[in-house]
């Protein structure tokens, strides 16, 4: 993968992370769950959530396969995944 490539795909990168964290921000404000204050996600009490669904859709506009999986799932191993994809395989090949 050439510099040029490289760059293109960190603005692309940087792209996809501005647009997640506005869908995000344009989520009302709800009031955390007492347990996960206790648990120390946070102290403010306010949060902006989105759904693991919404997640995976957002994703899935930008062609970035994502997945969900249970809570319970310790040793999750994506290569399992059909089709695999493995980033630093294809910009070593390009």
């Amino acid at each position: 993968m050439g510099a040029s490539s490289r760059k293109l795909r960190r603005q692309q990168v940087a792209l996809n992370i501005e647009e997640l964290a506005t869908t995000l921000l344009a989520k009302p404000c709800t009031t955390m769950s007492q347990e996960d204050i206790d648990a120390g996600w946070s102290t403010g009490g306010f949060v902006r959530h989105m759904s693991g669904e919404e997640i995976v859709e957002f994703f899935a506009k930008h062609n970035i396969p994502a997945r969900i999986v249970g809570e319970g799932v310790l040793n999750y191993d994506s290569t399992q995944d059909l089709p695999h994809y493995d980033s630093l395989a294809q910009t070593s090949n390009q």
